[in-house]
């Protein structure tokens, strides 16, 4: 059996190029740009079945990942406690520090803080928690974001496969 595009995934492809568009440009709540293209994929049917519409699909959807949903939640409001604390700030004042802010050992120390926190923290939380302290040096010292998003995704898979479970994107 062949797969092929259908209306429906162009449909889905381009409501999540408008929602990337959209989150790029900052101009709307990163929120309610996420809801917006949530009920478009909604109203645009995408979801429906033969014996079931869209909506009902997507509920069913997460009431199966109910877990999933609080546990994310629950890290967003756990990073923006800490964020507000200014733990975030010293971390990333302390690294830079200790690096002297040469980039390629910045790049191995956040490579290395990400390997050691995602072994011990699952990887979700460990890039919430990591990503801003991240963000806030490459600001400040203008470096290039890509080899540090890179590197953060490639050090929390592999350490995630070193965990006893292991986590569902390694």
């Amino acid at each position: 059996m062949e797969a092929s595009l259908t209306l429906y995934s162009f449909m889905s492809i381009g409501v999540l190029l408008g929602v990337y568009a959209l989150l790029i440009t900052e101009k709307i709540n990163k929120a309610a740009v996420a809801i917006l293209g949530a009920m478009l994929l909604i109203l645009l049917q995408v979801f429906k079945t033969a014996t079931m519409s869209s909506q009902d699909v997507a509920f069913q959807f997460i009431s199966r990942n109910l877990d999933m949903l609080f546990f994310i939640i629950g890290m967003m409001v756990l990073v923006g406690v800490v964020s507000s604390s200014g733990f975030f700030e010293a971390v990333a004042i302390w690294i830079a520090k200790k690096t002297r802010g040469k980039p390629v050992k910045l790049l191995v120390a956040m490579g290395y803080l990400m390997f050691v926190t995602s072994i011990f923290v699952p990887n979700i939380p460990a890039i919430m928690m990591i990503m801003p302290v991240m963000l806030i040096l490459i600001r400040e010292l203008k470096l290039p974001y890509f080899p540090f998003l890179f590197l953060t995704i490639v050090m929390a898979n592999i350490a995630g496969a070193f965990t006893p479970i292991s986590d569902p994107t390694t």
